[in-house]
């Protein structure tokens, strides 16, 4: 296959250019083809631009059958100043928890194939639950007494070890859930005109703006937001007192939902750091997983961000970080000019992240929905990480 021209078409992007990116043998890319030439033995030279927006001429070991513009994963086998030499890395099907899988686990359990029994076994081996009978009629039993939650939300529940309670539902619902935010807790403090100046002052305080962020990065860290709220939830205890009142205020809802966050991983922080953008009041949703892989005892660190913005609306991003320090990143924005937007920028992040010692090895945008469920946000991870199609009603 030829392609007679680079996109673009300027000369500088139809001559290859020294390889100097930090990419090394071994790694695996997801490139973007620009040109191709066949050269003998079915091998290809392909013009690919890498993540950093660099285009460097690959020759690849096995045929490459697509077209310009096309987006696949490449593994470097060696490289020299002027070519790349690699391998296309196929993605591989993804597995399917099937119908007979299903029945076998209801057989190894000795019970009945009826329509709630198949709904809980494939609840089980969706979110990876032990297979054991006092799992599947906790499940059984989760399911058909908490008509208010989700079957997801109850597989997050029992799987995290979290008993289902009124309290514990409630909590869930105003951290995690859509519909109430820790947000509104803090704004309604505000606009309570009966609120005293101090705690209305020290919830403002709580807002940063960009400014703030750029100069102290430290401010929006997990410890020092938990810190400002406690001092809010405290001092909104104390003018409670002082005027006899008793309500179940900020403060409770915090210690709440810091124990339900503590029940289920040590290695899972979730939080919602308030913001300025431009003169709106919103929070930015940031979520941390530090995972160990069991095979080679390596670690993986996942963070999911929600950001709102003033002008392009709520970008979310899935930051993948492997033990070597590579990054892969994918953004969902609410619209393609968002998207182009930010690959267009892409370049000063590949640079940001290469002079703190890290190296931007795939960038993806709108690969998955928006709106992830922080609960099932393992799961979204995972089909990332292996490139697989899944069920957007996830």
């Amino acid at each position: 296959m030829k392609v007679d021209g680079i996109p673009g078409g300027t000369a500088k992007a139809t001559t290859p250019i020294p390889f100097q990116t930090a990419y090394r043998a071994g790694d695996v890319v997801v490139v973007q083809a620009v040109k191709t030439i066949d050269l003998y033995g079915g091998q290809n030279e392909v013009y690919l631009r890498f993540p950093n927006g660099e285009i460097h001429a690959t020759v690849l070991k096995n045929s490459f059958k697509g077209k310009e513009g096309d987006f696949f994963s490449i593994r470097i086998e060696s490289k020299t100043d002027k070519q790349i030499f690699a391998e296309i890395v196929r993605d591989r099907p993804e597995p399917k928890a099937s119908y007979v899988s299903v029945v076998k686990l209801l057989s190894s359990l000795n019970v009945s194939q009826t329509k709630e029994n198949k709904k809980a076994a494939h609840l089980i081996l969706k979110h990876g639950l032990k297979p054991s009978k006092d799992v599947f009629l906790k499940v059984v039993e989760a399911i058909k007494n908490n008509e208010d939650l989700t079957e997801d939300e109850v597989a997050f529940f029992i799987k995290n070890n979290i008993e289902i309670n009124e309290e514990n539902k409630k909590t869930y619902n105003k951290f995690f859930a859509k519909e109430e935010k820790l947000l509104i807790d803090l704004l309604s403090l505000i606009e309570d005109e009966s609120t005293d100046e101090e705690l209305k002052n020290a919830v403002l305080k709580l807002f940063k703006s960009a400014d703030e962020i750029d100069r102290e990065p430290g401010v929006i860290s997990f410890d020092n937001i938990a810190g400002e709220i406690l001092n809010i939830s405290f001092l909104q205890k104390e003018i409670d007192i002082k005027k006899g009142e008793e309500k179940d205020g900020i403060l409770e809802s915090f210690l709440r939902f810091t124990k339900l966050v503590k029940a289920f991983s040590q290695d899972f922080i979730y939080t919602q750091i308030p913001v300025l953008a431009g003169d709106d009041k919103k929070s930015v949703k940031l979520c941390f997983i530090k995972q160990t892989k069991e095979n080679n005892g390596k670690e993986k660190r996942y963070l999911y961000l929600n950001i709102p913005t003033q002008t392009l609306g709520d970008i979310e991003a899935i930051v993948i970080v492997d033990f070597k320090n590579n990054i892969m990143i994918n953004f969902s924005t609410q619209s393609e000019e968002v998207s182009k937007l930010l690959k267009g920028d892409i370049l000063r992040l590949y640079d940001a992240l290469k002079k703190a010692d890290f190296r931007l090895l795939k960038v993806t945008y709108n690969e998955i929905p928006r709106g992830i469920p922080i609960e099932n946000l393992k799961m979204y991870i995972s089909l990332m990480e292996e490139k697989r199609g899944f069920d957007k009603r996830v």
